[in-house]
């Protein structure tokens, strides 16, 4: 096989794979249909996406992912959270300013590394956007760690 054809990630001992735009190419040209991808993030984006969507609804919530281009949306019926995860690579401020004009009880930038969170506190804290007392920042592994009493109301 051809290794262009898949890339992977091990992320906490489980390893992750997505296929290639040339594979993704391949499989069409043999009559196999490719799902569209849920969400707009790498495989590290979508791990983690997918992982606190799980842990949400396990708690009671509806989930949705990309809804009004927020990562992810839950919502209990009696409060609703946004989030949106952060690798270090894409628009930082840009998130931090659609998650503060986002109508949501609870907001959440997540960082999937260290330096990614480092990246986010140090843009957030000058930064002066409306509702940025709402915005509370995590490094995913420990937004998971405490989900339960995070997100309680």
């Amino acid at each position: 096989m051809n290794k262009n054809f898949i890339k992977y990630k091990t992320i906490d001992g489980i390893k992750i794979l997505e296929l290639t735009n040339e594979g993704e190419q391949v499989l069409k040209t043999i009559g196999i249909t490719v799902n569209e991808k849920r969400s707009r993030g790498g495989i590290v984006h979508n791990f983690y996406i997918d992982q606190i969507k799980k842990a949400l609804i396990n708690q009671g919530h509806f989930t949705f992912i990309e809804q009004d281009n927020i990562d992810l949306v839950a919502d209990n019926l009696k409060k609703k959270i946004a989030i949106e995860m952060e690798t270090g690579d894409s628009d930082i401020e840009g998130k931090l300013w659609k998650l503060a004009r986002y109508k949501a009880d609870k907001k959440f930038m997540l960082a999937t590394n260290k330096e990614a969170l480092l990246k986010i506190q140090s843009i957030y804290k000058p930064l002066l956007i409306p509702d940025k007392e709402n915005i509370q920042i995590y490094f995913v592994k420990d937004f998971q760690k405490e989900l339960p009493q995070i997100i309680s109301y």
